[in-house]
């Protein structure tokens, strides 16, 4: 069985090229926008909320085990849990698809 975390390694140092940060959007409105923020040279994964109005609060990002931990704070946050449980549903069948 190929675990995520290898399969990222061998993407992102492919030829020793270094990949730059990737981002997927979750969510969004008005007032900001959920995201799942991907390192590959850290190979670190995090949940950010970046604000629309640049002139208030920078943006708040918290592991994925804290996002999916906390109960939806309003409906824009449960749509991103939604759409990041079916972002790793995905990607999940597309292993076993590979494997």
């Amino acid at each position: 069985m190929t675990d995520l975390s290898s399969v990222l390694w061998t993407v992102a140092h492919k030829r020793g090229k270094s990949m730059p940060r990737v981002s997927y959007g979750l969510a969004e409105d008005d007032d900001g926008r959920w995201q799942l923020a991907f390192d590959p040279e850290e190979l670190q994964a995090c949940i950010e909320f970046i604000h629309c109005d640049s002139s208030s609060k920078p943006g708040e990002w918290m592991s994925v085990e804290d996002f999916l931990a906390w109960a939806p704070r309003n409906p824009l946050n449960r749509k991103a849990i939604d759409c990041f449980v079916a972002f790793l549903a995905k990607a999940i069948l597309i292993l076993r698809l590979i494997s």
